[in-house]
């Protein structure tokens, strides 16, 4: 029998019991033609026997007849009573015994019954599964508990559910809407959230019952922010097991509790041994501790948590710097500022010095020695590009002011002198001295060391550290560097002979090729450091100042220039160079600005081939002198460029002269217009009024005169020639 769940159907009336049995499972067994049979024949004969006032009810009454229906559910039933069972048919026990299709029927409806549960199951989870709210996990997963976050995304969801079932469950049955899923009271409403919440086992909602489950949400809170506290234990993620500073110290004199307990106060004193250097083992420490707590009557803890104490990482970083010293403690737990990566070339160069490939030299005995190059290296940090360098001198290992300037001036030369828009060094002499510092600084908008000690910070050391690694494959490498200790950073000492190293010369220009190479190697982007650094540069880093360039990169001349005549001359190695003082007309002006009374003029001169700046001795610029432009001596030789700086010289002395006599006309206007002021009498004594030249004469007769009869030792005739003499000679030599 293929018996479907709505295929019987049992309806009991007072004692009686009647047996439906739908056309469907009828038609299964008997054959599909009964479907016509059944409409045609059956149901119209017995709807014929049926009084008209029942004709339309869904279930006809009992007449006897065969094939009594009903409609129920919208399917037609037929009383399995009334199905004829001739002989020749045998319909009714066709379709099986009436103990069989009860027994089905009630199986059927255990098997409903439970459908109806798992579907009112379902409907109430989707109900509740709907309502699960994203800001209850976020609340419960950072929600501290004695100040540490206890719950993990898992256990957040958990709690988010849970509180969720305690709101819809409260809100369902206080407003009725529990009937919705098909159940009649709250006690079946209760059992159902109960099976379901007693499966789930929840995270601080665990229920067994619907009993279980009325009496905790009677004491749920209204109150959504006091909801949350109310699934939150402290017991989750307690320390009850803990031995190790659960107990503080407190001093019974003062009552001040100590931060830590006994044992932790004992080990700490052991393992970071205050002020000293030495290092005991963790076995020798332990007997110590063991010994002096059982001394105070404590009872030992194990060696295995002795060790796991001074091996947990917050011990380990609060007690790191006082066992194993400062540079130890920022080298391992320092925090340290993260950084984008540079975009462009020249933001930030970086330099430092080290010892590189060895050479050979003759020492002042003429002893062969050997010596491994030592450079300063300058690299720009964006491309890794090493932009310029500067070799120490033979026979010496010090990193010098002059290296730094070199090196410097190298990269400089080539990015077309773009200024550098940081540069950071370490604190050693050769970067932090006065004459570095006055160099970079013209050179650089921002100039910085690292932090003592921070080696992290130095950008330069990881670049040299990648440089060296490109020199391990030649002949005449000694290590990695001088102090490294690691078998596989220092060179086979069996092969080292320091007769086959390689000259001092020689070695320079191994290096040069090395770091050529290194420039020109392509990178993981397809193009080389050097078309990396030529794409990139920095589109603030503006054109050094010619000025500032003569002054760091030019030669150096003091000189005294009152009597230059308009040009400056300055001779270097046999070569004479002329520079033009510019505006030579009012040159003076100028002069007498920045040395005020100075009769001479001495400067300093910083210049090349093109251009001449003059300083004041106290290092005031003063002006630049462009090269002279020399006229021809003869017009047999004559160009037009000469004919040009001929005109140029001329106009040059004409635009003198003129300043010259405007300032004599200047002075006579202001000279007559005094003489006019004052009497004419004192004027004429004073200055001569308009006979000046005629006074002079006479004066300067008078005083030769009188000059000449005191060489003769001839003695004035008088007090009043003496006295005259006098008066004359205050007023020729008057110090103005």
């Amino acid at each position: 029998m293929n018996i479907r769940q709505n295929d019987i159907v049992v309806r009991r009336f007072q004692e009686a019991t009647t047996l439906w049995v739908s056309e469907r499972y009828i038609c299964e067994v008997l054959g599909e033609r009964m479907s016509d049979y059944l409409w045609k024949i059956g149901r119209l004969n017995y709807k014929k026997s049926v009084p008209p006032c029942h004709q339309s009810k869904d279930i006809l009454p009992d007449t006897g007849k065969a094939w009594r229906y009903a409609r129920i559910n919208g399917q037609f039933y037929y009383d399995f009573d009334r199905i004829p069972d001739r002989k020749d048919t045998q319909y009714r026990s066709r379709l099986g015994d009436k103990d069989s299709l009860l027994l089905a029927a009630d199986s059927s409806v255990e098997i409903g019954r439970r459908a109806v549960e798992r579907s009112t199951t379902d409907m109430i989870q989707q109900y509740v599964s709907q309502r699960i709210s994203n800001n209850d996990v976020t609340i419960f997963r950072f929600k501290k508990i004695n100040g540490t976050c206890k719950y993990n995304l898992d256990k957040a969801h958990e709690l988010a559910e849970a509180i969720t079932w305690a709101r819809c469950i409260k809100a369902l049955v206080v407003n009725g809407g529990f009937k919705e899923f098909g159940i009649k009271t709250k006690e079946a409403f209760y059992e159902a959230c109960a099976t379901i919440l007693h499966k789930k086992q929840l995270e601080g909602f665990m229920i067994t019952t619907g009993g279980s489950l009325r009496k905790k949400l009677h004491y749920f809170p209204a109150d959504e922010s006091e909801q949350y506290a109310f699934f939150v234990t402290n017991r989750f993620g307690n320390d009850n097991a803990r031995k190790l500073g659960k107990y503080k110290l407190v001093d019974e004199d003062t009552g001040e509790i100590k931060r830590f307990d006994i044992h932790e106060a004992l080990i700490l004193k052991l393992w970071m041994n205050f002020g000293g250097s030495a290092k005991e083992t963790k076995v020798a420490l332990w007997s110590q501790y063991e010994r002096d707590i059982q001394w105070l009557g404590e009872k030992v803890l194990s060696y295995s948590t002795f060790c796991h104490y001074t091996n947990m990482y917050d011990t380990r970083l609060k007690t790191y710097k006082e066992r194993h010293g400062w540079k130890a403690y920022a080298s391992t737990f320092l925090s340290y500022i993260p950084s984008e990566s540079l975009r462009y070339g020249n933001s930030l160069w970086c330099a430092d010095g080290s010892g590189t490939l060895a050479y050979s030299y003759l020492d002042k005995t003429g002893k062969l020695r050997s010596m491994r190059l030592y450079i300063i290296m300058v690299t720009d940090v964006a491309t890794g590009k090493i932009v310029g360098w500067a070799p120490a001198i033979k026979g010496q290992h010090k990193e010098t002011p002059e290296m730094v300037k070199q090196a410097v001036l190298m990269g400089l030369e080539g990015c077309g002198r773009r200024e550098i828009m940081e540069f950071v060094s370490d604190n050693h002499g050769a970067f932090t001295g006065g004459e570095s510092v006055e160099f970079l600084t013209q050179v650089c908008r921002k100039v910085r060391t690292i932090e003592a000690h921070n080696s992290q910070a130095n950008y330069a050391e990881t670049q040299f550290r990648l440089f060296k690694k490109t020199i391990r494959n030649e002949f005449n490498w000694l290590g990695s560097s001088w102090g490294s200790t690691d078998i596989e950073n220092t060179a086979n000492e069996d092969y080292l002979n320091k007769e086959t190293f390689p000259s001092y010369e020689e070695v320079i220009g191994q290096i040069a090729r090395k770091i050529d190479d290194w420039n020109n190697q392509v990178t993981r982007t397809g193009e080389s450091r050097t078309e990396l650094y030529a794409e990139s540069i920095h589109p603030e880093a503006n054109e050094i100042d010619s000025r500032v360039w003569r002054h760091v990169a030019g030669n150096y001349t003091k000189q005294e220039i009152t009597r230059q005549r308009g040009n400056i001359v300055i001779e270097k190695a046999g070569q004479k160079y002329m520079f033009e003082i510019p505006d030579v007309a009012s040159i003076s002006e100028v002069i007498r600005n920045y040395l005020g009374y100075a009769a001479t003029v001495e400067a300093h001169m910083y210049w090349d081939e093109e251009e001449c700046d003059l300083y004041t001795m106290d290092g005031r610029f003063m002006f630049t002198c462009f090269a002279a432009r020399k006229a021809v001596k003869s017009h047999a030789e004559e160009t037009e460029e000469t004919a040009h700086n001929l005109g140029h010289h001329v106009w040059r002395q004409a635009a003198q002269k003129e300043a010259v006599l405007q300032y004599e006309n200047e002075a006579r206007e202001v000279a007559d217009w005094l003489d006019e002021q004052l009497p004419y009498g004192v004027a004429a004594k004073l200055n001569g009024g308009k006979n000046a030249k005629e006074v002079t004469n006479e004066q300067k007769e008078r005083a030769l005169e009188i000059k000449a009869n005191r060489k003769k030792e001839v003695v004035p005739s008088s007090s009043q020639d003496e006295d005259e003499y006098m008066q004359m000679r205050k007023k020729l030599y008057k110090n103005n």
